[in-house]
């Protein structure tokens, strides 16, 4: 049911649908982002948030796109999506060819945070979570 919900979540950011957000967020829910390829703050706070920093990344892009490459249960209550992310920029035309992972943790079947990481490789991007051992390539 998490990975259902963790995968409706992140398909409509991808889709620019942030409608979504304040039913699936728990009003407390904080959005870390870490080595995004755009100007971010490290942490959002709220739906309020959450929906921002969707839509300053929706901004920076003439268009984007995502694709999601694994899912993956980490526990009862968190789900890790790793994905491939491209895009070419608004204002400055610049390709973004890179991987994107998101965490989120759930309580009580809401969403209370949502940790994404950005890298140039799997590998890197999957470390910035510290989740490599997630997906078995660290013990």
């Amino acid at each position: 049911m998490l990975e259902r919900a963790a995968r409706i979540a992140f398909l409509s950011w991808n889709r620019g649908d942030f409608a979504l957000v304040p039913k699936v967020d728990d009003p407390q829910v904080e959005t870390h982002i870490v080595g995004a390829p755009i100007d971010a703050d490290p942490v959002y706070y709220g739906p309020e948030g959450h929906c921002r920093v969707m839509e300053e990344w929706n901004e920076a892009w003439r268009e984007w796109d995502a694709e999601i490459d694994q899912v993956i249960e980490e526990g009862r209550d968190r789900v890790l999506i790793v994905g491939r992310v491209w895009g070419e920029g608004a204002a400055s035309g610049i390709k973004l060819d890179a991987w994107g992972i998101v965490r989120y943790t759930f309580r009580d079947g809401r969403i209370v945070r949502v940790d994404a990481a950005f890298g140039p490789d799997r590998d890197r991007a999957l470390d910035a979570l510290g989740s490599l051992e997630a997906v078995g390539l660290k013990e």
